[in-house]
């Protein structure tokens, strides 16, 4: 994909938003944190924008897999998470449910067409936080 952009629900407190620096950085430990707010009627999400619909080989997920970053955003808060994907932003279909994270930056091998790629809370009143996503 080009250059993608990037949505949230909401930004949690002092958090960053997210950002195409943000999120493709490669590094997991970093000021770059995103986190939303949780909201009481409706699931929170952060969202890339590819441009147009593309085809993903895999999608990159990083957290505060040491539970260094100022806040305390460690990696359950990234773990149990559920990636989606569509092509008109509307639609949406299940890619997977974050796993039990073993690494700061993990690779998730995925087959299909998509122009947003998202990931949410599985329910209301939580939060979600990443310091990388993006695809491939």
């Amino acid at each position: 994909p080009g250059s993608i952009t990037y949505s949230q629900s909401s930004v949690y407190g002092t958090n960053s938003a997210a950002t195409n620096a943000g999120m493709t950085n490669g590094s997991f430990a970093e000021s770059y944190q995103t986190a939303t707010n949780f909201d009481t009627g409706s699931v929170s999400w952060i969202q890339m924008d590819l441009g147009s619909v593309n085809v993903v080989a895999s999608v990159v997920i990083g957290c505060d897999f040491s539970n260094t970053l100022a806040g305390g955003w460690g990696k359950g808060y990234t773990e149990g998470r559920i990636v989606e994907y569509s092509t008109d932003g509307s639609s949406w279909t299940a890619a997977f449910t974050v796993p039990t994270l073993t690494a700061g930056i993990t690779s998730f091998s995925v087959s299909f067409s998509a122009r947003y790629v998202r990931i949410r809370t599985p329910s209301t009143s939580q939060f979600v936080a990443v310091t990388e996503f993006y695809v491939t």
